[in-house]
């Protein structure tokens, strides 16, 4: 069942601590298909130094979600493309 606050083909990338394969198998496990893709945060910080890349990033998903505690890490990780498209 998807959530409102979802369109209902709303592809979703989910943003977590390390080790992201942790998150990989608990997204698989418990069967979240609104789950795209998962990325860790040192991955995120290692594949999408550049502009370009992060905005491909940003327009390749509708929504982000990210673990709590890698808030403060965001918006120098992301960039701020992220924001002005208010993903």
């Amino acid at each position: 069942m998807r959530h409102k606050v979802f369109k209902s083909e709303a592809q979703v990338c989910l943003i977590t601590k390390d080790p992201q394969r942790t998150y990989k198998d608990l997204v698989k496990e418990k069967k979240l298909e609104m789950v795209a893709r998962v990325i860790g945060i040192s991955k995120l910080k290692a594949k999408f130094k550049g502009f370009e890349a992060k905005r491909d990033l940003c327009n390749a998903y509708d929504i982000f979600l990210a673990d709590d505690s890698l808030v403060h890490f965001l918006p120098k990780a992301i960039g701020k493309t992220f924001f002005e498209k208010k993903k």
